[in-house]
Parts: structure tokens; C-alpha cells; sequence
């Protein structure tokens, strides 16, 4: 259905309908349920579409373009591809940190992942480090 609607409104992008922030939602939701059914590489495309939406109007130091990029690691990171993984996860980071700081639910998540990676990587350091962000930033809230 969120597939059907995101078509719909792509066939009326004269109109503007695909400027909204409820595009946005549909095509994140519909990343999420694409990857958890393990479909990455149609993922990966409607992923695209975001990114090339949030690029385009509002910009690359934005929360949306940082949910892109957490996105794209968390792909990567279930594709068992470490450098990209990271490399998205870290820019995600970055990016979250800039616009709304270190201690907000995207942030944690950013946290998980890169735990997530570094453990899987056997860099107990990294893993370590950010496991206490992750805790740091849940006592706070």
C-alpha cells in the first residue's frame, strides 16, 4: 500500500505532493519494512528517492539527511559490510549531533548501531565507547 501511495504521488509531482513531509514518512517507513524483510536492494532504492528528496530541499546538515545516513549504515550493517556500515553510521553521528545534539533517540540509535559494528568488527574499544554514550545518553532521559 505505502508503495501504491508513493507512486501515486510520484505520478503528481507537478503538484507538489512529493515535497511533503508525509512522502518523507512513507518512504522511510517503507525502507524499514523493506529491510526487515530483508529486501535490501529495493531498500536501497527507495532509500535513494529519500536522500535525493531531503538533498534537493533541505540540504546535507539536516535530521532527515542524518536519518538517511543511518539508514543507509543500518543496510550495510545487515549486509555484513563494515567500512560502508561505518562510514554512514559515523557521517549519521556527526550529522544528529550538529542539528539536535547528543542526548535524543536518534542519536541512541546511532550509538546501538555503531556498538552493534564494532563489536562485530572486534574492536572492543570502539564497541566500548560507544556503548557508554549509549548509557549516557539514556540516563538522561
Amino acid at each position: 500500500m505505502l508503495h501504491t501511495a508513493i507512486t501515486i504521488r510520484q505520478e503528481y509531482t507537478h503538484l507538489g505532493l512529493t515535497e511533503s513531509h508525509d512522502m518523507l514518512q512513507q518512504l522511510l517507513n517503507l525502507t524499514n519494512m523493506l529491510i526487515l524483510s530483508k529486501n535490501t536492494d529495493m531498500a536501497i532504492q527507495v532509500l535513494s528517492t529519500y536522500e535525493n528528496l531531503v538533498l534537493e530541499h533541505e540540504g546535507t546538515q539536516t535530521l532527515d539527511n542524518g536519518i538517511c545516513q543511518m539508514m543507509y549504515g543500518a543496510i550495510a550493517l545487515s549486509e555484513s559490510n563494515a567500512k560502508e556500515a561505518e562510514l554512514h553510521l559515523l557521517s549519521a553521528e556527526n550529522i544528529i549531533s550538529e542539528v539536535m545534539g547528543a542526548d535524543n533517540d536518534y542519536a541512541k540509535t546511532v550509538y546501538l548501531y555503531l556498538n552493534n559494528l564494532y563489536t562485530r568488527w572486534q574492536k572492543p574499544e570502539q564497541a566500548l565507547a560507544y556503548k557508554n554514550k549509549y548509557l549516557e545518553c539514556s540516563k538522561q532521559n
